[in-house]
């Protein structure tokens, strides 16, 4: 199986004080055979009070073959792949910190 493509999705400075946040995103595309994976690239906490938080992960995908579509729970996974992806949906929930988050998703043959 061969890379034929990849496409990088930064999302910024995502920010919560004293009430906790949650944020998601979704990128659709053409039902392909796709690795999508979230990482963070910056992390501050805010304060020195101790509790700051952040989890980062994909939520779910959709998977879309010529018979069916079917939403896949990833639970927050770093990565998820699947031979029929056509959608991504990611998230950051995070409390007392600021983070940047990124989606990168690779299109395989």
């Amino acid at each position: 199986m061969a890379l034929n493509g990849e496409s990088i999705w930064w999302r910024g400075n995502a920010n919560s004080s004293n009430t906790p946040k949650t944020f998601t995103w979704t990128v659709d595309f053409a039902a392909q055979s796709a690795l999508a994976k979230v990482w963070t690239s910056m992390y501050m906490p805010y304060g020195n009070g101790g509790g700051q938080m952040y989890i980062a992960g994909i939520q779910s995908i959709v998977r879309e073959s010529s018979t069916a579509i079917q939403v896949v729970q990833a639970n927050n996974d770093p990565a998820i792949g699947d031979g029929d992806m056509s959608s991504v949906t990611f998230g950051l929930y995070l409390y007392k910190c600021q983070v940047t988050i990124v989606l990168n998703v690779d299109f395989f043959d």
